[in-house]
């Protein structure tokens, strides 16, 4: 049962390494297999196609945007009835299980407020982030390597229904991260991938407030400011780097 309960956040973790593949080949067909694979959770697709944006990546865009789209709406094909059910479905799923389980901001939420007043806290967030995203993409100086890590940890806190499997969503931020470690554009994230496992272990013995979310949060806080630190210090003259 565990298995199939987790077979949608594999898929999903495929779709988001495929876009991240999709930056150096800009390949349409690649591109709109992660479409259909992200498109199982929608809520995950907005970052990964503004993500393609910034990178100017417009034939994997579009083939990311219509394939994800296709799926997304095929509810549709059993009338506007379906839609709604879905529609439904999703503004009510954290009504079917306890708020504080999300290791998400909705899930802090969850503790101080009931569970409608919530959703649509955290639908509000999530779409601020996404908007948040694609002004900063919209920046043709911005880092894809770094905007992609920050789109995609960024995408999972907002999420308005994220459950602990879904944290394998990380795993491609993650990446990322390396990635920037071994080019000196982050300090090693190791660290903070072992504390998160240590938080979530600790959510999972059912404490009230969950920890997941907040240590992501500090994590985030913590590396994009170091990411920012670095990035100012390389474009410094020779001179005022040495000093």
């Amino acid at each position: 049962e565990m298995c199939i309960r987790d077979r949608p956040t594999a898929w999903l973790l495929l779709g988001a390494a495929m876009v991240v593949l999709a930056l150096r080949s800009d390949s349409p067909a690649l591109a709109a297999g992660a479409g259909m694979l992200l498109a199982v959770k929608p809520q995950y697709l907005p970052a990964y196609l503004i993500i393609l944006f910034a990178a100017r990546r417009w034939r994997s865009l579009v083939a990311t945007a219509v394939s994800g789209g296709l799926v997304a709406l095929s509810p549709l094909a059993g009338g506007v009835s379906g839609l709604s059910a879905m529609v439904d479905n999703a503004l009510s799923a954290n009504e079917a299980v306890a708020v504080r389980l999300n290791e998400a901001w909705v899930g802090v939420f969850g503790t101080v407020l009931p569970s409608r007043p919530t959703t649509v806290l955290a639908i509000g967030l999530y779409l601020a982030v996404l908007v948040g995203l694609g002004l900063l993409a919209w920046r043709r100086s911005v880092s894809i390597i770094g905007f992609a890590a920050l789109a995609g940890a960024l995408v999972v806190l907002a999420s308005p229904h994220a459950l602990p499997h879904d944290l394998l969503m990380l795993a491609v931020p993650a990446w990322l991260a390396i990635v920037l470690y071994r080019e000196g554009s982050l300090p090693n994230p190791i660290p903070a991938l072992l504390a998160l496992d240590v938080a979530l272990l600790i959510d999972l013995r059912g404490i009230d407030v969950p920890l997941g979310p907040l240590v992501m949060t500090a994590a985030l806080l913590w590396y994009g400011w170091q990411f920012r630190q670095r990035a100012e210090q390389w474009h410094r003259p020779p001179i005022a780097r040495a000093a």
